[in-house]
């Protein structure tokens, strides 16, 4: 498949992760797949569970959703609900998404969301059975948490993976945060040879898999803004270093291979962690934000990143909290057991 194909079929990478969290934890005896929830897909359904992500913003419509479900008569669980912006302030949904809210909120004990910010914007638009579980991908294992067991390295210098969340536009006459961050973050890598794992970066995949390369203008223009350097020299680091997954094994594999993941990808700070590996996260919306608190994820801002003279992986490392994050997680997969447990969903996740 070409990068283009994959990204057409996958968008972000990060999606497979919770994806197949929730198909391994809940026990089924047949599960069909997808989002269309077509009369075929629903026989002898039952009830519906639905892995959520971060669809809560004021400029996204969940009406259809909504209406979709409301002719659907089954039990509905949904998990990892979340909502996103730039800033901890209201957001007003739009119609669509509050009846969506009401919809799932009508045929569930409680709705599964991301953090205290989500909770809060739930509850701002008067639905009340909230239970705050965070993202099920932590609970991928099935049989443990999330454990972080190996936290001193002696290989020096480190070997690090960096994560990046580029800007809508690559290239930006005014760099907004996220292109200050991805700017910072790309240019370390650079120095250091580190790796880069991509989630939705097509034109870099391009690059790194030999599609493109640096003799194309418009490419040679986004190579040049992010990193500061020649085109060719940036599109040579991407053919080493830019890494791209389609199967979680393969993905935690690789990150154990690491000292350090760093960076604003949610997913691949988590298959960090999954695999046992020292992650953490640059902080740059309420998603970031409250998933750090929730989950007990060892946390940077992302101006602490951006003003900073360098990314120093070693302080990083020592300035991480991960026995915290390894108590957090045992407490986690207890209360999303208990979770499911209220919702009547059975599952795979062992008793600890």
């Amino acid at each position: 498949m070409t990068s283009q194909e994959i990204f057409d079929a996958a968008g972000n990478t990060g999606n497979m992760l919770f994806l197949s969290s929730v198909r391994r934890l809940v026990k089924h005896d047949q599960a069909k797949l997808g989002g269309k929830l077509s009369d075929e897909a629903l026989e002898g359904a039952d009830g519906i569970v639905i892995p959520a992500a971060n669809w809560l913003q004021d400029s996204r419509d969940l009406g259809g959703l909504a209406k979709r479900l409301e002719k659907i008569d089954l039990p509905i669980c949904i998990m990892g609900l979340g909502a996103q912006a730039i800033e901890e302030r209201k957001i007003k949904l739009p119609e669509g998404s509050q009846r969506f809210l009401k919809v799932i909120s009508e045929r569930c004990s409680s709705l599964s969301v991301r953090g205290d910010f989500t909770a809060e914007v739930v509850a701002s638009h008067g639905v009340k059975n909230v239970t705050v579980t965070g993202c099920p991908s932590f609970l991928w294992h099935v049989d443990r948490p999330a454990e972080v067991a190996r936290i001193i390295s002696r290989r020096a210098p480190l070997r690090v993976a960096v994560l990046i969340t580029p800007a809508g536009d690559y290239i930006q006459k005014q760099p907004n945060l996220r292109t200050h961050l991805t700017r910072k973050l790309l240019q370390f890598a650079f120095d250091h040879g580190a790796s880069s794992i991509g989630q939705t970066e097509l034109p870099l995949m391009q690059v790194a898999r030999s599609e493109v390369g640096a003799d194309n203008p418009e490419i040679a223009a986004i190579l040049e803004f992010l990193f500061e350097r020649p085109a060719d020299e940036a599109a040579k680091y991407l053919r080493k270093n830019f890494h791209l997954f389609a199967n979680v094994p393969e993905w935690m594999t690789f990150s154990a291979n690491h000292d350090l993941v760093l960076g604003t990808r949610l997913h691949g700070v988590v298959a960090g962690l999954l695999s046992g590996t020292p992650s953490v996260l640059v902080t740059h919306d309420t998603r970031t934000v409250e998933m750090g608190r929730q989950a007990g994820i060892p946390t940077i801002p992302a101006e602490e990143i951006i003003r900073g003279e360098k990314i120093d992986p070693d302080q990083i490392v020592k300035q991480s909290d991960f026995t915290a994050f390894n108590s957090r997680q045992r407490t986690y997969f207890k209360e999303f057991k208990d979770f499911l447990k209220n919702n009547d969903v059975p599952n795979r996740l062992a008793d600890i």
